[in-house]
């Protein structure tokens, strides 16, 4: 066993479908001031997640939070975000 080995510490699949959908509202909702950042980490996690529907509805979700927010901003800043 490594230094930096844990006993017991928790995989990617020991998380639960609820805890996965959590992860991608709090990306969604939380991150949306800075668009690239939120969309580079719902793309990486998505990639890990093992639920591939959960998946595909958080990246929905964190899309559809950016372009929300990118309307709120206003088109001057739209072509900076997709």
């Amino acid at each position: 066993m490594g230094s930096h080995d844990v006993m017991g510490a928790p995989t990617l699949d020991a998380y639960s479908r609820d805890e996965w959908k959590a992860y991608f509202d709090a990306v969604a909702v939380g991150l949306v001031a800075k668009p690239h950042t939120t969309r580079r980490r719902a793309r990486d996690m998505a990639k890990l997640c093992p639920y591939a529907d959960v998946a595909a509805a958080g990246l929905a979700k964190v899309k559809a939070a950016i372009d929300a927010h990118v309307d709120m901003v206003g088109p001057k800043d739209r072509a900076k975000w997709h």
